[in-house]
């Protein structure tokens, strides 16, 4: 009848303007570029018109005016999005840190920190420690299960991914200098490309260039019809492709059969999929699809921290080593014997585990949890840098100095307060940070500097920004935090693991 029609038609409209103001909400979050963390009009109109929204009116005063299809919306200079005449999102916003668990998600509005915002979610709290409540020096929430976060601000999503042809969002990843940071894969090819370049020369005639190019393709795997010319020029093209491919990267699979997630050899790739992941399908007569299945994943739980770091402006990182609890589960607690790749079933292992923090923690619907991305971990990095912390140095701050572990194992976390930088504990020393940052078609990626390599008591030094990698199935003492992303309206955690 009319009244059901009624409903249906008015149902369909409020659909349509939650989802109009979501995406102001999203071209808002994209436009806040600058330092001053503050909206940039000439970027919001460009991230609205992607939207097929009109460009704003209005001033950084007053406020920036947009006439949607549905509602009008005001747009502060802070980039919050309200509706003209109505509530708009419906977040609470505190000026004082919140020390006692919060009852909904709540916005706390750091005025030592020029005003910047981090999200509490539901059933958090702020530590009550005074040096632990600034944004810009690391604030530390506390969740249900007492696992300590600190959330990492991310002022320009737009530096932390990519959008390629197909329309895959991929991580932007960087190379750290003592004051900058750099495309790592243009780092990468700068670097192959010096190195070939002595080879190249060598040779005498196009004949002899068009040959090594020839064998370089078939080694790397490109396809007859890419076509480079026989110059320098066309060299470095090439090399561009490779390292795009089979460079560090993210979200991928590791396509080689022989050690990546490919493998069909037991406690490998598709059996530890399959067993620890969850993927399903019979290995050996599957193969293809399991991967299919597990290329998926990692591309939906990619955009799904994107979308939750858009609309949050920022992501929590484990504040120490995670380690498992007497039931097994991830947390991030002081004092615990950190985790590794082998008493969680290798980097498989360890991505499960923190996959499932939220849900062991009946928090799913509040925070989604994971293994740290590439992207955020250079985030992280980035955001350090901007506190005058060189991450391209072993001695990052004056007095800075590492957890040893104990002998040729990992140590427990948190207890060397000088290995700690902007609240976030075991940075410098315990163990490598496993990531889900994929590299050549073999390799999963662990950052910072090695204590030991591998299981030999031999100390080195290498920065918390330098990439190393192992075979996603071994078992060396190498760690991770948590962390804590927020899907949509909820916070996701994205916790460094080891």
């Amino acid at each position: 009848d009319n009244g059901i029609l009624n409903q249906a038609a008015s149902a369909k409209e409020k659909t349509e303007e939650q989802s109009e103001f979501e995406n102001v909400k999203l071209a808002t979050a994209a436009s806040i570029i600058n330092e001053n963390h503050k909206v940039d009009k000439e970027q919001l109109d460009k991230e609205l018109a992607n939207y097929g929204l009109p460009a704003t009116g209005g001033d950084e005063t007053s406020g920036y005016t947009l006439a949607g299809n549905q509602n009008n919306y005001i747009i502060a200079s802070d980039g919050t999005v309200t509706v003209e005449g109505g509530e708009g999102e419906d977040i609470p916003v505190v000026t004082e840190p919140p020390t006692t668990k919060v009852t909904e998600k709540t916005k706390f509005q750091d005025t030592t920190s020029d005003n910047k915002i981090a999200v509490i979610p539901e059933g958090f709290r702020v530590s009550s420690e005074a040096d632990e409540q600034s944004i810009d020096d690391g604030l530390v929430v506390i969740a249900p299960d007492e696992s300590e976060f600190v959330w990492v601000p991310v002022t320009n999503i737009n530096s932390m991914y990519g959008t390629d042809a197909e329309g895959n969002k991929y991580g932007e990843l960087y190379n750290f200098t003592d004051d900058a940071y750099e495309d790592t894969n243009i780092f990468e090819v700068d670097q192959i490309y010096s190195e070939m370049l002595g080879p190249w020369n060598s040779l005498e005639d196009e004949e002899q260039k068009r040959e090594f190019l020839n064998q370089l393709k078939e080694e790397i795997g490109l396809p007859e019809s890419f076509e480079v010319e026989t110059t320098e020029e066309g060299l470095k093209k090439l090399i561009e492709e490779a390292v795009s491919m089979i460079g560090y990267r993210e979200p991928d699979i590791l396509e080689d059969t022989t050690s990546g997630d490919a493998s069909t050899t037991s406690n490998r790739g598709l059996n530890l999929l399959s067993s620890i992941v969850g993927i399903e399908g019979t290995v050996g007569t599957d193969n293809d699809a399991m991967l299919a299945t597990w290329k998926n994943q990692l591309q939906d739980e990619f955009d799904a921290m994107i979308e939750s770091v858009r609309l949050n402006g920022g992501f929590y990182v484990g504040r120490y080593e995670t380690s498992l609890s007497s039931s097994g589960n991830a947390q991030s607690i002081q004092g615990a014997t950190s985790a590794t790749a082998a008493n969680a079933n290798t980097w498989y292992g360890l991505y499960q585990k923190e996959k499932e923090y939220s849900e062991k923690n009946s928090l799913s619907s509040v925070v989604g949890s994971s293994m740290i991305w590439g992207s955020q971990y250079d985030q992280m990095l980035i955001w350090m840098q901007g506190n005058d912390i060189n991450v391209a140095s072993s001695t990052p701050i004056e007095g800075a100095s590492y957890n040893p572990g104990t002998g040729s194992a990992v140590g427990t976390t948190g207890t060397v307060g000088t290995d700690k930088l902007n609240n976030i504990y075991d940075i410098l020393g315990n163990g490598l940070e496993w990531t889900l940052e994929a590299n050549n078609a073999y390799y999963r990626v662990s950052r910072r500097r090695l204590l030991r390599q591998l299981l030999s008591t031999s100390q080195s030094s290498r920065q918390l920004s330098v990439r190393y990698q192992f075979h996603p199935f071994v078992s060396p003492h190498t760690l991770c935090k948590v962390k804590l992303d927020s899907k949509s309206d909820n916070l996701y955690s994205g916790s460094l693991s080891n």
